[in-house]
């Protein structure tokens, strides 16, 4: 079902959100914990700072390391309070590489070429 989303802001792990087609909280509580869906073409790529994407630009992206070495691509994006954690599918063991993303890792985001730049760290093979 199309609907308009009038504004929204982030409250918590949650994001609030009044569409333009309600007025009222009781008309809407039928649809809490529903999935909220836009489609990839209305998305606001060009309103997003340089260090913000959306999760499907990220996932299937290959990372590698400062030293060119090819560690995976990412299969999944876990949410934490924290930051954010990349699941890296490895493409030296069957393993999952659980990669944090944060400045001291994540070094460069080429979304154009769907490659991730990060620092190895020692742990990181272990997560």
């Amino acid at each position: 079902m199309p609907v308009v989303v009038k504004k929204s802001r982030s409250h918590k792990n949650l994001f609030l959100i009044q569409f333009e087609e309600w007025d009222r909280i009781d008309e809407v509580e039928r649809w809490r914990d529903a999935e909220l869906w836009i489609p990839i073409a209305e998305a606001a790529v060009d309103q997003l700072n340089e260090d913000e994407f959306y999760s499907y630009q990220i996932i299937g992206c290959s990372v590698k390391t400062t030293d060119d070495r090819s560690i995976g691509k990412i299969k999944e994006i876990l949410s934490y309070p924290a930051n954010d954690i990349w699941v890296v599918e490895s493409t030296e063991t069957d393993k999952e590489i659980l990669l944090p993303v944060t400045k001291e890792i994540v070094k460069k985001v080429d979304i154009t070429n769907k490659l991730i730049i990060i620092e190895w760290m020692e742990g990181l093979e272990s997560l």
